[in-house]
């Protein structure tokens, strides 16, 4: 099997396993509720374009940095593996030219994102008079010239003793995106967008000429660990709805939630005890539920409808708990609690407790968020519909999926 061939095959094997997983990510529940999810926002967001039409200012300042950080998102697609170090070091030419050729291939999905979140940030600039559709593609191409010299760096980052420069000049690369951006919010995209182009063709001349010509060999051990951690991200992300094989998790210890562990573990319950050490040491779960409570709070912060509001705790709630219902099957995978002499109907018991738990947090959470951006009338209303339904969902709907 020739180089091309082994690449080949490796590109259909990885994207035949997103296909196959792809069904469990966007099920019926979770595309459902996003849905109005982002209704909602769209929404909420309309609403808050209406009071910022006078403070136009602060919406462009928000979106510049938004885009900004956003350009670094995506990396490199190489699917470099550790035995490669060993078995096709001797291909050495052939790897450069295949990473740069890959570089085309990591642009779809990062300026696919840049592009929905461009399209969100235009009405602020439709405000402010400007040609929205001239604009929008003199910025696109602005962000997608950015995102290419993003990944030239991305790509001197793996050469051997190249790792500071390239960190050194992505620090640099930012600081010009938020140039560019400013300079087309503010002033003139064409401007904006011949700078970027220019930053681009310059970069990657540079690059390209001296650059990497002083730093003519790939660090094995980095592009390898770049292409793990970024697989790693992929199966994570993949794991909070099905299994997925060789995910590596990290227990690590979090003093500030000790409290909160105590709070979880109850009195003489060894599944529940487990279930509490498992959420707040792990790195999925607490991740996937501090992200989702995090965003819930800050749309609840914009939201002062009172059906509105009720509206988004109810969807937040149960997107949090239905993307924690695979966590009832974290234990299966230790030998000795299986071992345990203890009977099914005590482990789930201990889960829909820590559910519960969880989720009446929650629901505190978003009810304080409600007090703020609503009054103390919607949020007491809220906190009570919210306790209601994390005991409907926790005890009816979970229970019943635990049984089938």
């Amino acid at each position: 099997m020739s180089f091309d061939d082994l690449l080949i095959k490796r590109r259909k094997k990885y994207f035949s396993k997103l296909s196959r997983y792809a069904k469990y990510v966007f099920n019926d529940h979770f595309v459902l509720v996003l849905v109005f999810l982002l209704g909602a926002l769209a929404y909420q967001y309309s609403e808050l374009l209406k009071t910022w039409s006078d403070q136009l200012v602060i919406g462009k300042i928000v979106w510049i940095i938004a885009l900004s950080f956003a350009v670094f998102f995506g990396k490199l697609l190489t699917l470099a593996e550790a035995a490669d170090q060993v078995f096709l070091v001797v291909k050495e030419e052939e790897w450069q030219t295949y990473i740069k050729a890959s570089k085309k291939r990591s642009m779809v999905l990062p300026t696919t994102f840049l592009l929905l979140l461009l399209g969100m940030a235009m009405p602020i600039l439709i405000l402010a008079g400007r040609n929205g559709s001239m604009d929008y593609l003199l910025i696109a191409f602005s962000l997608m010239s950015l995102k290419w010299s993003h990944l030239t760096l991305e790509e001197l980052a793996i050469r051997k003793e190249a790792g500071p420069k390239a960190a050194y000049l992505k620090k640099g690369l930012f600081m010009v995106t938020v140039v560019g951006l400013s300079l087309a919010f503010f002033w003139n995209s064409l401007v904006a967008a011949l700078v970027s182009l220019g930053c681009a063709i310059g970069l990657h001349m540079w690059l390209s000429r001296s650059v990497f010509k002083n730093y003519p060999l790939i660090d094995w051990e980095n592009l390898v660990h770049m292409e793990e951690k970024r697989l790693s991200k992929v199966n994570r992300l993949i794991n909070l709805f099905t299994d997925v094989p060789l995910v590596k998790n990290k227990a690590k210890r979090r003093l500030y939630l000790d409290g909160l562990v105590k709070l979880m573990s109850g009195s003489n319950n060894t599944y529940q005890y487990l279930y509490a050490r498992l959420f707040a040491r792990g790195a999925d779960y607490i991740g996937l539920y501090s992200r989702l409570a995090v965003i819930g709070m800050g749309i609840l912060l914009f939201s002062s409808q009172i059906y509105m509001s009720l509206i988004i705790n109810a969807l937040v709630l149960f997107l949090i708990g239905f993307q924690l219902i695979p966590f009832y099957n974290e234990l299966d995978q230790h030998i000795l609690a299986q071992l345990y002499p203890k009977a099914v109907k005590e482990k789930r018991q201990a889960f829909k407790r820590i559910l519960f738990y969880l989720l009446g947090l929650a629901s505190v959470l978003f009810s304080l968020a409600t007090l703020v951006g609503a009054d103390w009338l919607i949020a007491i209303i809220s906190v009570v519909t919210n306790l209601g339904f994390t005991a409907f969902f926790v005890f009816f709907y979970v229970d019943n999926r635990l049984g089938k």
